[in-house]
């Protein structure tokens, strides 16, 4: 099928849907290369590491954890994905397999994209080029950030470090913590389950978390960030944590 029909085709399936007005000029020109919509229930996997990254994948709703498979049943999440990220998107220039692994955190579409319409279309369009390239370049800093902390922290700072990152406002508005298990905690702060469990009850006692079912905490981000801040001044790295968010702010966190 060539580029145009496949734009053709695209363009039909979504105002047949009714569902062009609420799209972005981001999401339109991104989906005028779209090849199938697929739809992902609640632990289904996206990508593979190691696997051939035969498409790009845009995310149009929903969460999806990435993670690196370090070993037998060892994994590190890195990241949360959410509407508008693309999984693959190193594969448009010359990486050939999945650097990462993907599962749905919840209910998920997303779209396989035409590889070269899509680079074609950065080729063309500076400022969406300019706007992923900004989004990578964050992701980027995030990694970083992961290093030092895994490089430095003792396991209650990375524990801490992963939750002020889960308590993002963009996932707070997916209800995150909904959808995490104790074992996704752990992965995010490359810990054991074992110990994600027994430093999670030190923030009960604390009265940081409430692991009492799916009830919230009335505390949040402000404990968070001193439990990070005093684990990383320890480490002459306080400016780091003082930088993750407003000491001010505080909200409810769920803990399945």
């Amino acid at each position: 099928m060539d580029r145009t029909s496949t734009k053709a085709i695209a363009y039909d399936r979504i105002q047949r849907a009714g569902a062009a007005a609420s799209l972005s000029d981001r999401d339109h020109q991104i989906l005028q290369f779209k090849k199938k919509q697929l739809s992902y229930e609640e632990g289904e996997n996206l990508v593979k590491q190691g696997a051939f990254a035969a498409q790009v994948l845009y995310i149009q709703s929903g969460l999806a954890r990435i993670f690196l498979q370090t070993g037998p049943r060892k994994q590190i999440s890195v990241r949360v994905a959410g509407p508008g990220s693309f999984l693959g998107f190193s594969s448009l220039y010359g990486q050939e397999t999945y650097s990462y692994s993907a599962v749905a955190l919840k209910k998920l579409q997303a779209c396989m994209i035409h590889k070269e319409g899509l680079r074609e279309l950065l080729d063309e369009n500076g400022t969406l080029a300019r706007e992923i390239t900004a989004e990578h370049l964050r992701d980027e800093r995030h990694l970083f950030a992961i290093i030092s902390v895994l490089s430095h922290q003792q396991m209650r700072g990375k524990l801490a470090h992963a939750l002020l990152y889960l308590s993002r406002d963009s996932f707070r508005e997916e209800d995150i913590f909904l959808h995490l298990t104790r074992q996704d905690l752990a992965s995010f702060a490359a810990i054991t389950t074992e110990s994600a469990i027994r430093y999670l009850k030190e923030f009960e006692k604390a009265g940081i978390v409430d692991l009492d079912g799916r009830t919230s905490s009335s505390a949040g981000r402000r404990n968070w960030k001193r439990l990070h801040g005093k684990a990383e001044a320890t480490k002459h790295q306080g400016s780091f944590a003082l930088s993750l968010c407003n000491p001010m702010q505080t909200e409810s966190v769920f803990l399945p």
